[in-house]
């Protein structure tokens, strides 16, 4: 099956004999959203047309068990996979408002109740609480990714997000999410089950408050002060005050750790607070933090290939302190720019005695992943070995760090070690086209061309149109 990398959604467009394209609904960063009949069913549904489709066969091989979860408050995938080459998901369609069009940086637009924001906070809750039930994280609470309509909610977008992110490539936060990201989070991607609980712990506040306790990245990485919720809305008691400030906790260990238990501290807690117009308690102005959010700006740039700028504001950075973050992005800057010694230069010079202890792990685990990636790009194939069994043995479970353990030590001619742990990869997570090429590449190496043929065929059920493979099946049939 080709796939289709030029595909450019429009109304009434038939995606094969299966879809009619509507009505656009909704896009991000990921792609976009089209209300479409289903032709089959004749049922209109909601489907999701990702941007990248190259990453789409991983979304496919992780995806598959969020198909058909069902609970009141998510949204149901029905379907994904490939027509004519295009990577779609197939979605429950739900016609409703998003939060985020509710409310503005004061709170609600229209006057809610407290018990009307209790309905839609428990909604939420139980919505999590069903999808962590299944040990699946969200990865992506905010008001955006939730749709309401009447009184009911659903949120969408579980699971998904996470899945449409190629496993080997970095991608950075759109702005706008930083404000919900946990801590661990939002330095180097670390996530945990209960990192949803501090996202959650964000929505709460916002809908009590009418604000986020912070609004940036360079706030939540450096612990900005935020005030209580009790200190901005007088109406909010002592209990929902501590179980809005346990879900922020810095530590995950010091969060609640399951969604359950904060639904029965929450629910307790309500009953304390008083039942009034939301939008007629009075909720105290708080003083804007000074702060440039030059992190999310370097992120930006440096994404859309403007070094010049970005390096500017790192500069600045460090000229006022050495701070960790502002090597780091340098080092990127200089590594996306192929200056790979001065990249390596500013990873040395990071002091991480400065870098929190909540995040030093985390923040170590990216420095030596990128010094991976120069030595893989200057050929210190050794060197690059080192960093990533280093980064697997304190992260078996990675696929990303085993892929380039895998990969590195094929290059330099350890091809059955490579085999034992991509094929490992394909077990525990089948389907990634690259490590079954790369399997397949490895067996060709060592001149075992029957393993060899088996790979290159599956991977051809894949991506039909792979004219590398292709020729490889010519050549070891001959």
């Amino acid at each position: 099956m080709k796939k289709r990398l030029d595909f450019q959604p429009k109304e009434d467009i038939c995606i094969g004999d299966k879809y009619r394209l509507k009505t656009f609904i909704h896009t991000g960063s990921f792609g976009s959203v089209w209300k479409a009949e289903n032709l089959i069913s004749g049922e209109m549904v909601a489907l999701k047309i990702p941007i990248n489709q190259e990453k789409a066969d991983h979304t496919l091989s992780e995806g598959k068990h969020l198909i058909g979860v069902r609970h009141p408050n998510l949204i149901t995938l029905n379907w994904m996979g490939r027509i004519e080459g295009l990577f779609v998901i197939e979605m429950e369609l739900y016609e409703g408002s998003r939060l985020s069009d509710l409310m503005d940086n004061k709170g609600f637009k229209e006057p809610k109740t407290f018990d009307e924001i209790k309905d839609i906070a428990i909604q939420i809750i139980e919505g999590i609480e069903f999808i962590h039930s299944k040990k699946i994280s969200h990865g992506d609470i905010k008001p955006n990714n939730i749709l309401l309509r009447n009184n009911n909610l659903k949120l969408t977008d579980f699971g998904t997000s996470k899945f449409i992110d190629d496993v080997y490539v970095d991608t950075p936060y759109t702005l706008g999410t930083w404000a919900y990201i946990a801590p661990e989070v939002a330095g180097t991607h670390k996530r945990y089950l209960n990192s949803d609980i501090y996202s959650l712990g964000v929505l709460l506040y916002q809908l009590l408050t009418g604000r986020t306790p912070h609004q940036t990245s360079l706030q939540v990485i450096n612990n900005y002060y935020y005030p209580s919720p009790k200190e901005i809305n007088p109406s909010i008691t002592e209990d929902m005050d501590k179980v809005i400030l346990r879900c922020l906790e810095r530590n995950p260990e010091e969060r609640y750790l399951s969604v359950t238990e904060l639904k029965k501290d929450f629910i307790k807690a309500w009953r304390s607070l008083n039942i009034r117009r939301f939008n007629e308690t009075k909720i105290q102005e708080v003083p804007k933090e000074q702060d440039k959010a030059w992190i999310e700006k370097v992120q930006t740039l440096i994404s859309g290939n403007h070094f010049t700028e970005a390096d500017k504001i790192l500069d600045q950075q460090l000229v006022q302190s050495h701070n960790p973050d502002a090597f780091f992005y340098k080092a990127i800057s200089y590594y996306k720019q192929r200056s790979n010694t001065l990249a390596l230069e500013c990873l040395e010079k990071i002091n991480m005695e400065e870098v929190e202890s909540l995040r030093k792990d985390a923040f170590w685990e990216a420095i030596v992943n990128l010094k991976g990636k120069i030595y893989l790009k200057t050929k210190k194939y050794d060197m690059a070995i080192s960093v990533f069994r280093s980064l697997v043995e304190k992260n078996p479970n990675s696929i990303d760090y085993s892929y380039k353990l895998a990969s590195t030590l094929a290059l330099m001619h350890h091809e059955k070690e490579a085999i034992s742990i991509l094929e490992r990869i394909n077990i525990d997570t089948p389907g990634i086209l690259t490590v079954i090429k790369k399997i397949g590449y490895a067996y060709d190496q060592i001149r075992d061309f029957k393993k060899a043929r088996s790979y290159y065929l599956h991977a051809l059920t894949i991506d039909p149109d792979d004219k590398h493979l292709k020729k490889r099946l010519s050549i070891i049939n001959t």
